[in-house]
């Protein structure tokens, strides 16, 4: 990962040994969440370098990593995440376990989502191109490695120009939605402004879809309906606009709104005074 990297590489943490790299993350993480507690919590750079150490710090169940993130203030527990939680048990009867983190964890450590390096995939199989996971193997990360062709003979596929470019096509193969499966679609919009009084404002708009089953995504929905929408508003001439727009004006996105509102797409919004 490019931060973590940066920052072994500026401490020679290369030829060290594998606790001494571990130090050197713990280290930059206490720093940036430090930046983040008494500086700017919510800067996006800070909070990219911060999950790119934490990922290729692989700690122990990602429940600590929550943890740690949500006390700088960038977790937001909202209202919708215990219905939301009571929805995925009862349709689908399975919700993802905080601990898959660790488990997959040995990838990211192993260096195997790499994107920069080429790879020669000719005559390569799975279980030759995983050896560097090796060492990062255990009882408890075993199985789902196993699962997802870490140790197949198979050859790997040959279009594939790096380890980022195989592991995406395991998890493709391996992690394909089932005709049972939902997924979700979680957005949050924040926008701090400052009125013409003078007064600091917020405003946050947020969207939580759940999608039907393996067909009816939450992702086609999201995708495909403002789409069909809009051509319906333009074929009974509600949208009266000529040529080329993106949808930033009232007369294209207000209706269409509307439209998705009654598909059961809502954003919330809600206003904060920050003063």
């Amino acid at each position: 990962f490019g931060f973590a990297n940066y920052v072994l590489r500026q401490f020679a943490a290369e030829s060290r040994s594998i606790a001494d790299k571990n130090s050197e993350l713990d280290r930059a993480i206490k720093g940036v969440q430090g930046m983040m507690r008494f500086g700017n919590y919510d800067s996006p750079i800070l909070r990219e370098a911060l999950g790119d150490l934490l990922l290729s710090r692989g700690y122990p169940g990602a429940a600590k990593q929550l943890a740690r993130i949500r006390r700088v203030g960038i977790v937001r527990i909202k209202s919708e995440a215990r219905e939301i939680r009571r929805a995925f048990r009862s349709d689908s009867g399975r919700v993802a376990k905080l601990g898959a983190l660790q488990k997959i964890g040995a990838i990211v450590q192993a260096d195997l989502t790499n994107d920069a390096i080429q790879i020669k995939p000719a005559g390569l199989s799975f279980q030759q191109w995983s050896q560097p996971v090796l060492p990062f193997v255990n009882d408890t990360n075993k199985s789902i490695l196993s699962f997802l062709g870490l140790f197949d003979e198979l050859p790997v596929p040959v279009t594939a120009k790096t380890s980022a470019d195989v592991l995406q096509y395991l998890l493709e193969s391996k992690l394909a939605m089932q005709p049972q499966d939902k997924d979700m679609i979680v957005m949050l919009h924040e926008i701090e402004f400052v009125t013409a009084a003078g007064k600091k404002k917020k405003i946050e708009s947020s969207l939580v879809v759940i999608g039907e089953d393996g067909l009816r995504t939450a992702m086609a929905k999201t995708v495909g309906l403002p789409l069909g929408i809009a051509a319906k508003l333009i074929l009974n001439d509600q949208i009266k606009l000529s040529g080329v727009h993106i949808p930033i004006l009232k007369e294209i996105y207000n209706p269409v709104l509307d439209e998705l509102q009654k598909n059961g797409i809502i954003f919330s919004e809600k206003e904060i005074d920050l003063d």
